[in-house]
């Protein structure tokens, strides 16, 4: 069993909400009085997280994430219960990152590293690889207040990840930046990684979830309500994000009901006799009106097909059925990794507007495509938009949207040797001169 890196047992954290700044005076002078309402943010939480894990959070704008990360690295502290850490902890919960604003970029290095613990010698002997990694120039030596928020998130992210924590909390702070920075944030954190740190990763960029997270959580009105691999919990997610009412409730209740983490093992898939993959992931997100009947791959000798080949021509065929009338139909095709990265995405009609279908019509779209990914499992969504009669005004132009409808397979190829996400049917030459 891996050892324990972050423990939380029964955590309960209260605010109290005071109608305004009078009453917070008066609360203090009168402490046997009540001047507030309480608020709980969490109610009697556990969670247990393992040493070298990263683990993903997940959950809407003040589900309780922050919070929560708040508590973790001991800027907020719990009403009751406890939270055990073991090792150093560095956190990145905002752009700032416990920067002060009036002091200069070199002088924040010796400041934060003062905040984590550590002496201004040892920040000394990191400062040249902080300062090289920024690349702020001349602006090292200037006020933070003066910076822009991504050169904030340099510098936070700089400082917090080259003291070596033996715990790093990310909260967003990779979703600002160039292209450049990003890049070399995620080599850094792939390099943490590597290297056996616990990481506590939040993002709304779900794909990245699924990429950097060997564990995901959903948080959801201050309750984990969800706790299993990566590729589930995002799709669960997606589900919850699109659901109202009565059919969210009910949704909650199960996703409590089926709150079981499998120790970071990936989902599972069926191979049936005759070489069919199930997609047992299969996620209806959106329905208005319509029918996926069928959907399947075919070579060009027109058989249908479930494993294919590097490099060859194959067609997706859709088969869906319109229960009622819509106009300017269009139809999204996305070919995803197990990993949740996408390959290729297609929309016909390519052209604004779309088709014109009537009730009970039933569309058979096909799409060709050459086989370009590089062997392993991959995933079908469908989506499909356009304008229905019942549809009100503000309502987007989405009537289906299906995830992992299907899995298909493709199989390595003799005598070619590639590496990557996709292939570009590569043909090398050389010529050797004397």
């Amino acid at each position: 069993m891996k050892e324990t890196a972050i423990e939380i047992k029964n955590l309960t954290k209260i605010f109290k909400l005071y109608r305004s700044r009078k009453h917070r005076v008066l609360q203090t002078i009168f402490p046997n009085k009540n001047y507030h309402t309480k608020k709980y943010v969490f109610r009697d939480v556990s969670l247990s997280i393992p040493k070298g894990q990263v683990f993903g959070l997940l959950g809407r704008n003040g589900a309780g994430k922050s919070t929560l990360l708040k508590l973790i690295s001991g800027v907020l502290a719990p009403t009751s219960g406890q939270i055990k850490v073991k090792g150093s902890i560095a956190a990145l919960l905002e752009l700032s990152g416990g920067l002060n604003p009036e002091f200069t970029g070199r002088e924040n290095i010796f400041f934060v590293g003062a905040i984590l613990g550590f002496s201004r010698e040892e920040m000394h002997e990191k400062e040249e690889e902080i300062v090289e990694f920024c690349e702020l120039g001349d602006y090292m030596d200037q006020p933070i207040k003066t910076y822009s928020s991504g050169m904030r998130s340099r510098l936070s992210f700089a400082i917090n990840t080259s003291v070596d924590p033996d715990v790093l909390i990310v909260d967003e702070v990779l979703a600002v930046g160039d292209g450049l920075f990003k890049r070399k944030s995620y080599a850094r954190m792939e390099k943490l990684i590597n290297s056996g740190k616990t990481i506590i990763f939040v993002s709304h960029s779900l794909g990245s979830v699924v990429e950097i997270c060997d564990r995901v959580a959903i948080i959801e009105g201050g309750e984990i309500i969800y706790d299993s691999d990566p590729r589930d919990a995002v799709i669960k997610y997606q589900t919850l994000l699109n659901l109202k009412g009565e059919r969210k409730q009910a949704y909650l209740e199960e996703l409590k009901a089926g709150n079981k983490f499998n120790d970071g093992e990936a989902s599972s898939f069926s191979e049936s006799s005759s070489g069919n993959y199930d997609s047992l992931s299969r996620q209806e997100l959106f329905n208005h009106d319509l029918k996926v009947l069928d959907f399947y791959l075919k070579n060009e000798k027109n058989q249908k097909v479930t494993t294919i080949g590097y490099g060859n021509r194959y067609k997706a065929v859709f088969l869906v059925k319109f229960d009622a009338p819509a106009e300017n139909v269009y139809f999204k095709f996305t070919i995803k990794k197990e990993s949740g990265l996408s390959i290729s995405g297609f929309r016909y009609p390519n052209a604004v507007g779309g088709l014109s279908v009537k009730k009970g019509e039933i569309v058979n779209l096909e799409v060709e495509f050459d086989s370009l990914a590089l062997p392993g499992l991959y995933y079908v969504t469908l989506g499909i938009g356009g304008d229905a009669e019942d549809r009100k005004e503000d309502d987007s132009d989405i009537l289906y949207r299906g995830v992992d409808l299907y899995s298909f397979k493709i199989a390595a190829m003799e005598n070619i040797y590639t590496t990557g996400a996709v292939g570009l049917n590569q043909v090398g030459s050389t010529t050797i001169s004397p």
